[in-house]
């Protein structure tokens, strides 16, 4: 999971995975990119550092900072970019240090939870237009902005489904919640509805993401058939 996010996250400016699949859940992970951001972006104001191109922000358009009369505005650019990079990992070692003894009992809790999958578990797609659960399971977090949520089934499956891409900056306008933080539901419960004229008037991609966050502790996910095939 942490790996392929990283990758959209750096190279194509995808970084709904990496936020809401990895660093949002951690929380002091999600601290340190923000302090690191913070810094990163009072450095280029000092610096003066100018775009000459409207881009996706990544890694790879790092070329929007070449300046057509030359100068040292694309070299402060790179050097920006790699210190707002290693600061993160420097922060987020030094929030989580400590952490071995905890991470060891979360460790022991979701074997817990693998050890209740039997073979394979197929799980419906949870998206058809409406978000239906695609399982017996309990909504953990529920976005103030309504555009993703985030459950986890009787037997241990975390899940997050993100409606659309760059879709936190319509601020749950096109949304509509029908469960809580903490409220149980059961298989095909409605969960949340959105208008996806809206989304695509808004200007946002409508591509939903439906992630298995700890897959590689149940065993893998693979697509079959239009459901979700986890374990093996």
């Amino acid at each position: 999971m942490e790996f392929p996010a990283a990758v959209s996250a750096l190279l194509a400016g995808v970084t709904e995975p990496a936020m809401y699949g990895v660093t949002l859940k951690l929380k002091k992970p999600m601290v340190a990119a923000c302090i690191s951001g913070g810094i990163g972006g009072l450095i280029v104001g000092i610096l003066q550092v100018k775009s000459y191109a409207f881009v996706t922000p990544s890694m790879t358009s790092l070329v929007q900072f070449i300046s057509p009369d030359g100068g040292k505005n694309f070299l402060y650019a790179v050097i920006i970019f790699a210190v707002t990079l290693v600061l993160s990992f420097v922060l987020s070692f030094i929030l989580t240090k400590g952490e071995a003894e905890e991470e060891a009992a979360e460790e022991t809790e979701l074997q817990k939870s693998a050890a209740v999958l039997t073979g394979k578990v197929e799980i419906e797609a949870p998206v058809k237009g409406k978000v239906y659960a695609p399982f017996d399971g309990v909504c953990e977090n529920l976005f103030d902005t309504l555009h993703a949520i985030g459950i986890t089934s009787d037997n241990g499956i975390e899940m997050l489904i993100h409606v659309g891409l760059e879709t936190v900056a319509l601020k749950g306008e096109p949304f509509k919640a029908h469960t809580g933080n903490g409220e149980h539901f059961k298989k095909g419960a409605l969960l949340l509805e959105f208008d996806i004229d809206a989304i695509q008037k808004a200007g946002c991609e409508i591509q939903t993401p439906v992630i298995i966050t700890n897959a590689e502790e149940l065993g893998g996910v693979t697509v079959e058939n239009e459901r979700l095939v986890i374990g093996g």
